[in-house]
């Protein structure tokens, strides 16, 4: 897989030893093209978070880009990435044809994942994914695959129930699920979950009162955007 850098004004490529703006990357996967913004802020805390976008939702996600505004306040570098080609996005979104294909998903950030590895200015990073719905059972499989390299998961009404068990019981790194209190499908999954997880290492369940699955109401998705910072800060 060949990572490269779609340079435009004022931004750097993944060659550069120092990113202080959004740049525009391309991931060239089986002769096609998969498309992330990467922002490292001035004075990082040398974390990057990868976003793992949920069922239906891609590049265009407002509520993942305000989340990765947030972070780069708190000085944590992200990576906004889609996981399905544009072709096949467009498929999707009239079919849900692979919204819910794990293993493609799975198989698809393992490859950002290596390659971010791999990029002179984020393999001194320390990494860690959001997941969000469908996304974070896509990240739970991929850091159960790159335990060596993942430090934490955190969570955003994740689709757990999507996870193979036996991830759920290999898992090894800290992981925090944010739930809306009304979303009550998702709290009842994510308490049963967190029961299967490994007691050793740390795992956090938040519920955020009066929110429901996408975080719509005033001011929520602001309280989670904090809370998971504060979360990355720990843990990357």
């Amino acid at each position: 897989m060949e990572l490269f850098n779609k340079k435009t004004n004022n931004e750097l490529g993944c060659n550069s030893t120092i990113v202080s703006v959004k740049s525009r990357i391309k991931f060239l996967i089986d002769a096609d093209y998969l498309e992330g913004i990467l922002t490292i802020p001035e004075n990082d805390i040398g974390g990057l978070v990868i976003f793992v976008h949920g069922s239906g939702s891609f590049g265009n996600s407002s509520r993942n880009e305000y989340l990765s505004e947030i972070l780069n306040g708190f000085r944590i570098s992200t990576l906004m990435v889609d996981l399905l080609f544009i072709k096949e996005a467009l498929i999707d979104n009239n079919t849900n044809e692979y919204r819910f294909d794990i293993e493609l998903l799975t198989k698809r950030l393992l490859m950002i994942t290596d390659a971010m590895s791999e990029c002179e200015a984020t393999k001194s990073l320390k990494f860690g994914y959001f997941g969000s719905s469908t996304g974070a059972a896509v990240a739970i499989e991929a850091a159960v695959q790159r335990s060596n390299r993942i430090n934490t998961i955190v969570s955003r009404s994740g689709r757990l129930d999507l996870v193979n068990l036996d991830s759920l019981k290999k898992l090894r790194i800290p992981i925090l699920l944010m739930v809306g209190g009304n979303d009550l499908a998702v709290v009842d999954t994510s308490i049963k979950i967190m029961q299967k997880l490994n007691k050793v290492f740390l795992k956090k369940i938040i519920l955020i009162p009066g929110a429901t699955h996408l975080f719509p109401e005033t001011g929520k998705i602001e309280q989670i955007a904090r809370i998971a910072a504060g979360w990355f800060n720990d843990n990357l």
